[in-house]
């Protein structure tokens, strides 16, 4: 009886090592879609009115722009803007409405 025991809690221990060493498809996925992204940069004199207005807005006052680029996603399409407040740094992704995406 102990054999048997012993038995099935080595098996028990070895299948859940296995399973754990096998990996897994989220990461895949993931590591997939950070590559179909197409950043190419732009001057933020070249962002849209409406993401300027945004930009201007009380949210955003103290904030200086330091660089902006268009982002293509697939079918999607956003602006990505990097701020500064002093020591402070942020990045905004914008939509050509100049909505905020999160």
């Amino acid at each position: 009886m102990k054999r048997i025991v012993l038995a099935t809690l080595i098996l028990a221990s070895v299948s859940f090592v296995s399973v754990n060493a096998q990996p897994s498809a989220t990461q895949e996925v993931t590591a997939v879609a950070a590559t179909t992204a197409d950043e190419t940069p732009i001057k933020p004199a070249d962002l849209p009115e409406t993401v300027k207005k945004t930009l201007a807005s009380d949210a955003f006052a103290k904030w200086t722009v330091s660089a902006a680029s268009v982002v293509k996603e697939g079918e999607t399409e956003y602006f990505k803007v990097d701020l500064v407040n002093g020591e402070e740094k942020q990045t905004v992704k914008l939509d050509k409405e100049g909505q905020i995406i999160k």
